[in-house]
């Protein structure tokens, strides 16, 4: 059975239909990539993921049960979500930034608990930061460790959007390969970018989102064609190396 399911799903932000009619399905054990242009409802797709964003239609299926009849303590601990826009705003250290992400498992913090955060923080290189304010980190600092809280939770189903903006290269592999061995682990991982090349690297599928429907989904190769990159982002070119703006007049 699949973890997380879409079944012709169409979501609304405000009066705008955000989403129409997607189907797709995400694996235990997997790693999908959310990728399309700006606007395409990509993160619209990933809120309604997390229960977030009520569907106008269709539903959200969790282990085959409607997301919105799961009570939101449960939901807490079998979804972790990490949000583009996330922040910090008071001087937390990173150490008990990390330990937040225990919350949902118990009010109690337990040796295991304190473990399962020391491990987190070291495969993202944050354990020398521990004890810094979040509120003193740099930007690509506070993604990463905004990610190990949500990976500390130990979820059964990981969303992250945007998981590697304004991390360097080295440190954004890192985080796609945490990401990749979280669902080797056993999670149902889904990660929106917008770094095709990471998708292709890392993701088992890559679902194309276009102006809220969803265009194609698969392999890299099946999904980022050049008729799909055409159509689209307006762009030509290998998804790997460089790609170049066609004349809205030229596309497919």
């Amino acid at each position: 059975m699949s973890k997380l399911v879409f079944e012709s799903v169409s979501a609304r932000l405000g009066r705008h239909l955000a989403l129409q009619e997607v189907s797709l399905a995400v694996e235990a054990g997997s790693l999908l990539a959310l990728v399309g242009p700006n606007g395409a409802g990509k993160t619209t797709a990933l809120r309604t993921m997390a229960g977030l964003v009520p569907p106008a239609s269709g539903r959200v299926l969790l282990d085959g049960q409607v997301l919105g009849e799961t009570p939101a303590s449960l939901r807490a601990r079998r979804i972790a979500y990490l949000a583009q826009d996330s922040q910090a705003h008071w001087p937390i250290t990173v150490w008990d930034l990390a330990l937040l992400g225990r919350l949902p498992h118990g009010q109690r913090v337990t040796a295991a608990d304190r473990a399962i955060v020391e491990r987190t923080l070291q495969a993202h290189d944050l354990m020398s930061l521990k004890d810094r304010p979040a509120t003193a980190l740099s930007g690509g600092e506070l993604r990463r460790a905004l990610l190990a809280r949500a990976l500390a939770t130990e979820p059964d189903v990981l969303l992250a959007d945007e998981p590697t903006a304004a991390l360097d290269p080295g440190h954004g592999l890192d985080v796609m390969a945490a990401l990749r061995r979280a669902a080797g682990d056993g999670m149902a991982v889904v990660v929106v970018t917008h770094d095709l090349g990471l998708a292709q690297r890392f993701a088992d599928r890559l679902a194309l989102l276009h102006e809220g429907r969803l265009r194609a989904i698969g392999p890299a190769g099946d999904v980022l064609t050049a008729d799909n990159l055409a159509r689209c982002y307006g762009v030509r070119g290998d998804p790997l190396g460089m790609l170049e703006r066609i004349d809205a007049s030229a596309r497919c």
